[in-house]
């Protein structure tokens, strides 16, 4: 059975498309930076308001963070520079 490991914006640019299906034939995963903000999003918020003993805060405090920069749409470069 074939299952979904990517998902591009319908706005993506063919360069990224392009991107995008070398990735998936490698058995990668893509997730456009729009999708991963909805989804880190819902993700934080569902962390952030569960028992810190339930499954959904499986992730360290200094995870969360980053996950929400990211969210936030900070590039890596300047996550690693505030981490550090």
């Amino acid at each position: 059975m074939n299952k979904a490991t990517g998902l591009l914006d319908k706005n993506s640019e063919p360069r990224h498309l392009v991107d995008a299906v070398r990735v998936l034939a490698s058995r990668g995963t893509v997730l456009a930076e729009p999708v991963a903000k909805v989804v880190l999003s819902v993700f934080l918020k569902a962390a952030t308001t569960a028992d810190e003993d339930s499954k959904a805060s499986v992730l360290s405090v200094r995870e969360r963070s980053t996950a929400a920069l990211v969210a936030e749409g900070l590039s890596n470069k300047d996550i690693a520079t505030g981490c550090s």
